[in-house]
């Protein structure tokens, strides 16, 4: 499989080794087409290779978000931080291990919550 290259690179890896000048397209052996990929180099079209696709997260959003409306409900203090966001625990122990990706993520979601309670 081809790939072109946005910039000078050198790949090397398992024995084998693909030098790049910008712009340039080659040949790229499979024990490197991971590598080229990971360093952004383009594919040739119609290679079948698909690139950023981020699987569908919505369900275990909202399965949070869910879990963050029972906690509203339920306004225990101990399903709460000090800062007046759910616990990253009881979200989880509502959706059997679900949780927050991040600290912004719970805030996002969170926020979230509240502005569908305000509507």
């Amino acid at each position: 499989m081809k790939f072109t290259s946005p910039y000078n690179v050198m790949l090397a890896e398992a024995g084998h080794v693909v030098t790049f000048a910008k712009g340039e397209t080659k040949f790229v052996p499979p024990a490197l087409r991971q590598l080229a990929l990971a360093k952004g180099l383009e594919p040739e079209e119609g290679a079948g290779i698909v690139k950023d696709v981020a699987p569908d997260d919505s369900a275990r959003k909202e399965a949070i978000m869910a879990a963050m409306r029972k906690l509203a409900e339920r306004n225990d203090s101990a399903d709460f931080t000090a800062g007046g966001a759910p616990k990253v625990s009881a979200i989880q122990a509502l959706t059997g291990g679900a949780k927050p990706a991040n600290a912004n993520e719970l805030l996002e979601l969170w926020a979230a919550v509240g502005r569908e309670a305000a509507e």
